[in-house]
């Protein structure tokens, strides 16, 4: 139930939901959905896509909804819009710690805090985090996704060559797929767009 009011974009819904499905079945996996619902109805507040860069957050399902950009000059969001973004975010991060401390060697929880704190402007914090755990995940699909974000840093951070560099080298298709939206060679399908909640290979 609480996926499909994910699918229908009830997000807060979703949430309280899983939150009592916790009550009963407290796990790692519950945690990060409540944080999931939590980073999506953040980043679908307002009238305005609120991150224009594409993210590799670990779900197994497409939910955002296109929406425009802010036009050049045009004022930012609402500060109420702005104050509830917060209060998602840092329940989200609550969420996905919480999952850490029961599940630390779990790479899609590190994953996702690490594409909340993109999402948050704390690019210190996801650089810092990255740079911990490449030594603790070692697979290939691991070390390109971390890859990625690094380079998604990059760009957002106006380093366009130096990201460039940071993406060179990444084989995963669903990854080049990210990574040129975020470049601006493909754009961003309809109805999806950045962030995007992709599908995990399997």
């Amino acid at each position: 139930a609480a996926n499909l009011l994910l699918l229908a974009e009830h997000y807060s819904s979703a949430g309280s939901i899983f939150e009592k499905i916790s009550q009963y079945y407290p796990s790692p996996e519950v945690n990060s959905n409540i944080a999931v619902s939590y980073i999506l109805e953040a980043i679908n507040l307002g009238a305005y896509n609120y991150f224009k860069y594409s993210l590799p957050i670990e779900v197994s399902w497409n939910l955002r909804l296109e929406k425009p950009g802010l036009d050049p000059g045009q004022k930012d969001y609402e500060p109420e819009m702005i104050r509830k973004r917060e209060l998602l975010f840092k329940k989200a991060d609550i969420q996905l710690k919480k999952s850490l401390e029961y599940n630390p060697n779990s790479f899609t929880l590190w994953n996702n805090l690490i594409c909340l704190k993109i999402l948050a402007d704390e690019l210190e914090f996801a650089k810092q985090m990255i740079k911990e755990i490449e030594v603790k995940f070692a697979s290939k699909r691991e070390r390109e996704q971390l890859q990625m974000l690094s380079g998604t840093i990059l760009l957002i951070e106006n380093k366009r060559n130096e990201a460039v560099r940071k993406f060179k080298g990444i084989e995963s298709a669903w990854l080049k797929e990210l990574i040129n939206r975020n470049l601006g060679i493909i754009p961003n399908p309809s109805p999806a767009c950045s962030p995007e909640i992709v599908e995990k290979p399997v």
